[in-house]
């Protein structure tokens, strides 16, 4: 791929594109392609997509032959228990054993979720610095607990190179990225024409400060990333029990709520501006925002600031009745903004020695 910039001047662009299918043969022949060969073979961007993963087995001898490195990468993902060889059948055609918790499977046993794995992995093994990497759907068999740990890899190496991750899942959706600059890019239908909405930087530095809300962690959390992966008509409220209060009532008179619930609510009114920004950033259409009586003032604003989008205003000051409380004053291991005392520093070390050893 090569990327104009001045007259007469270009550079190109080092990249590497893993496809939704990535199906492997159970058997496959000898071949010994580097990164370069299995590049210049293979990523010619066909608009007919293969069923599965062309000439990957090529890649697998050459990947074999470091396999000490790339298993410093495989591991992470599948556990140090993972092993895998290439092993070869009477038929002079060869295949891989892996195994995992003592049990021995040949590549038929593999299940397309490791086989994604693996591949995902030799994506990123001998990817050079600021070189591009492309994986389209890398949940596809995969369990979401593995899905976080590729997420944790992407991160690692996006320090370095670009990853881009076509998915639909929250998983693979990071606000701490985000807020440090990584791009969240929707597509959508309109009209025959697919068209990709960005959020802006003012969008996402509104989300330094929810991001670092103590009292409400849940907010930018897998639910609230579902919402992305969601139809349009989408319903803000201000916490997590509007949601439970709305959803029980609504069953109770035998209503439908059009829309889905964004996550377990916004966390509070005042974040209600920043979530409104991130929706119409992302093209979403059709919203609607559900504030407590008491909020009329914001209200007033967010209708001056997103006329395009619903804004209501409870009659009451809050979804359920609430009775007066006080919070008794205690002593914690951290202070209100969540850092650890100095003076609880070895009882902390010892702690978290403790619960490992448990686990």
């Amino acid at each position: 791929m090569v990327v104009q910039r001045k007259k007469n001047e270009q550079f190109s662009l080092y990249y590497y594109v893993l496809p939704s299918r990535r199906a492997i043969p159970f058997d496959f022949v000898k071949g010994q392609w580097n990164r370069d060969d299995y590049i210049s073979n293979t990523q010619k961007l066909e608009s007919q997509r293969s069923s599965s993963l062309s000439f990957f087995n090529y890649r697998i001898f050459q990947i074999e032959n470091q396999k000490k490195d790339f298993d410093k990468i495989i591991t992470r993902v599948l556990g140090n228990d993972f092993q895998w060889t290439v092993e070869q059948r009477d038929t002079g055609n060869y295949y891989i054993k892996y195994t995992k918790n003592g049990v021995s499977h040949s590549s038929e046993g593999l299940g397309d979720g490791i086989w994604s794995i693996f591949t995902i992995c030799a994506a990123l093994f001998d990817a050079p610095e600021k070189s591009v990497v492309v994986i389209d759907e890398p949940e596809l068999s995969v369990h979401p607990t593995l899905q976080k740990r590729l997420m944790t890899l992407f991160l690692e190496y996006s320090m370095t190179r670009q990853i881009i991750v076509c998915t639909h899942s929250p998983y693979f959706v990071n606000w701490e990225a985000i807020v440090n600059g990584a791009n969240l890019i929707r597509v959508v239908k309109e009209d025959d024409v697919s068209k990709c909405y960005m959020i802006s930087n003012e969008c996402r530095s509104s989300f330094g400060g929810i991001l670092s809300d103590l009292n409400n962690p849940h907010t930018l959390g897998i639910e609230a990333n579902e919402v992305f992966f969601l139809d349009d008509s989408i319903i803000l409220v201000e916490g997590q029990e509007d949601v439970v209060i709305f959803n029980k009532i609504t069953k109770k008179l035998n209503l439908t709520l059009k829309g889905n619930f964004f996550g377990w609510g916004v966390g509070g009114a005042s974040k209600m501006n920043a979530f409104l920004m991130l929706f119409k950033d992302l093209g979403y259409k059709k919203i609607v925002a559900v504030l407590d009586g008491d909020k009329s003032d914001d209200a007033e604003t967010l209708k001056k600031n997103f006329p395009e989008y619903k804004i209501i205003v409870l009659s009451q000051n809050d979804i359920r009745d609430k009775e007066e409380r006080v919070i008794k004053a205690k002593s914690g291991i951290a202070d209100e903004k969540g850092n650890y005392k100095e003076e609880y520093k070895e009882y902390i070390i010892r702690l978290i020695e403790e619960i490992n050893s448990a686990l």
